[in-house]
């Protein structure tokens, strides 16, 4: 029996700064504002030299982050020998992490929309008619709730993590004949915190308060509120870092984000299934097949999202300014938000449930599912007369659970991540083929040429060993945006000027439910080889000390790993494959000595 555990912590100091993000967008100069046609007009570089700003500017202010993440976990495991072809291995891991910490309680802990604001009961805001019959002409209501929950020292955790996590593992071995043999695994996993969110850096969200954004005003009419010569005057200033000094207030009159407090990692279940076999001359076949269903798959929803029938209902009148029911409403410390700063805001800004924020983005939700099957063939042969080898083919079909408009957005908020849901491919290619061959070439002591060479010159050419592996992946899928589609644009045959039949897509309009599909069967961008060859010497300088030498060149043949066809239709290079992909690389050379003794 194997049996263990282990304590692990994660902890340091940590900030990424963004103090201004100054965003030009090609709509502000486009032909109009309420359905800009960005194919036909509209620049990013008119917009900048007319200075003009909407909505998605933001300053930013990030303070230097203390986290401090505790883990902890424990296994036990053991072989059971049933008879002599049938060996059972039995095993189950405990894992927990509960919750980043911070040592001055800094972390904000949760949203609580259950609880009424004081103020709002006794003095609700004036919202506009036009809005509360739209509202009620679908049953709708306005909720003037929110608290704003920190940690504390009773509660330090930025979220709660459930300790009862146990992770079976089954695997199952049975020997069919001298030569062959069946196997059966499955195990359960969870997927670490450090994997759902970064807590060095990329934790300003949890310090709400101490960290504060302000966004630029959207624009009024059609025409942008602030510039780029003035881009926060005092009718919008930027929020200067306010503590925890607002308590529950904080946040309110302003755009949200946090993660959802009843943290619960992704979990994975694996089922494999594998035949081997042991054929001519050594060679090795495996036939198997990998099954993993994840399931609480993190997601982001819009707590305050409105229905998206407004919007195709009433189209362009949601963009009608109206007078803010929260201009100059309560006082800073009760209502601290920009939205205080705005005398008049768009009609579709207030009609969503709770008008007296912004966007309320709750982030790693979990619910989706992730679903891979996955079918491999490999031959294999081990070290026999200085050759090795290794071929196999993968053909692999991943799925995940993803949304295709904002109507199916709403479907998810609505029925709490229940339904709306379609599922999409992933970026996981279809179809995998690996090689690799490892030769010793036979020149030198000991081998079969030039065995009697003197030990210098053995040291120069003999006892090499060179290494091929060469990788191809089929492309990755091609996920489209909004557009009119007119059939299918999958071509026949592709070339990297018209990778898809673009004369299919036009421009849809922004107050019309979209139709077209995210992706299309078969349609998947290009494909990518690699090769990688390496030339190692090892050698013995007296009983005690070894040498190893190694050249390796990574991507041999300096081959272009093309990246997906762009898919903006306002860029001329829509549908063409122009640039190559960034996590790919040309050939690189590497040269390396390792002394060992």
């Amino acid at each position: 029996m194997k049996w263990g555990g282990e304590i692990r912590t994660y902890y340091g100091e940590a900030a990424r700064f963004e103090p201004i993000n100054l965003v030009f967008n090609s709509t502000l100069t486009a032909d109009s504002s309420d359905n800009p046609n960005i194919v036909n007009s509209g620049n990013q570089w008119a917009s900048f030299l007319l200075g003009a700003l909407d909505g998605q500017t933001s300053a930013r202010l990030v303070p230097l982050q203390t986290p401090r993440l505790m883990g902890y976990s424990g296994y036990v495991q053991d072989d059971f020998e049933v008879n002599d072809r049938l060996t059972l291995n039995l095993g189950l891991r405990w894992e927990w992490e509960p919750g980043p910490t911070d040592t001055e309680n800094r972390l904000s802990q949760r949203f609580d929309l259950t609880q009424p604001i004081p103020e709002m009961q006794s003095t609700p805001p004036n919202i506009p008619a036009q809005a509360r019959q739209l509202m009620a002409s679908k049953g709708y209501a306005y909720q003037f709730n929110g608290a704003w929950v920190f940690a504390s020292e009773d509660n330090p955790h930025a979220w709660h993590a459930s300790a009862a996590n146990f992770l079976p593992r089954v695997g199952v071995n049975y020997r069919l004949s001298d030569n062959s043999v069946a196997r059966f695994a499955y195990a359960r996993y969870m997927m670490p915190t450090i994997n759902v969110r970064d807590t060095l850096g990329d934790f300003v969200n949890q310090y709400t308060g101490y960290a504060q954004t302000t966004n630029t005003l959207g624009l009024a009419s059609g025409r942008p509120q602030q510039t780029l010569t003035n881009p926060y005057p005092t009718n919008n200033p930027v929020i200067e870092p306010y503590d925890q000094n607002y308590g529950r207030y904080t946040g309110l009159g302003g755009a949200i984000s946090l993660d959802q407090y009843e943290l619960r990692p992704q979990i994975n279940d694996r089922f494999n299934v594998s035949y081997q076999k042991q054929m001519w001359w050594g060679t090795t076949f495996d036939l198997s097949y990998f099954y993993n269903l994840g399931t609480r798959v993190p997601y982001t929803v819009n707590l305050n999202m409105a229905d998206p029938t407004f919007r195709y209902e009433q189209k362009a009148l949601l963009n009608t300014q109206v007078d803010n029911p929260f201009f100059g409403y309560l006082t800073p410390d009760k209502f601290p938000g920009a939205l205080r700063n705005n005398r008049q805001v768009t009609l579709g800004s207030l009609l969503v449930p709770y008008p007296q924020y912004g966007d309320i983005n709750q982030t790693n939700t979990n619910g989706r599912q992730l679903r891979t099957h996955t079918v491999e063939i490999r031959a294999q042969r081990p070290f026999a007369k200085g050759l090795s080898f290794l071929a196999a083919y993968a053909w692999n079909h991943e799925r995940i659970q993803e949304t295709l408009d904002d109507v199916a957005r709403y479907r998810v908020l609505t029925s709490g991540g229940e339904d709306g849901w379609e599922w999409r491919p992933t970026d996981s290619p279809v179809h995998r083929f690996t090689t690799a061959v490892t030769w010793q070439i036979p020149i030198g002591r000991d081998r079969a040429f030039l065995s009697t060479i003197p030990a210098a010159l053995d040291y120069a050419i003999g006892g090499w060993q060179y290494t091929a592996a060469m990788r191809y992946y089929s492309g990755r899928p091609l996920i489209f945006g909004n557009f009119i589609v007119n059939g299918d644009p999958t071509l026949d045959e592709p070339t990297r000027d018209r990778w898809f039949d673009t004369s299919r897509f036009s421009v849809q309009d922004s107050f019309t439910p979209r139709n077209n599909p995210s992706f299309y069967d078969g349609l998947n961008g290009p494909s990518a080889f690699f090769a990688d060859m390496t030339l190692t010497k090892s050698f013995r300088l007296g009983p005690r000390y070894r040498v190893e030498a190694r050249v390796e060149a990574y991507n041999a043949f300096n081959t272009i790993v093309w990246d997906n066809p762009d898919l903006n239709i306002a860029n001329s290079n829509f549908g063409k494959v122009t640039r190559k992909r960034t996590d790919a690389q040309g050939r690189e050379i590497q040269l390396g000595v390792r002394f060992a003794f």
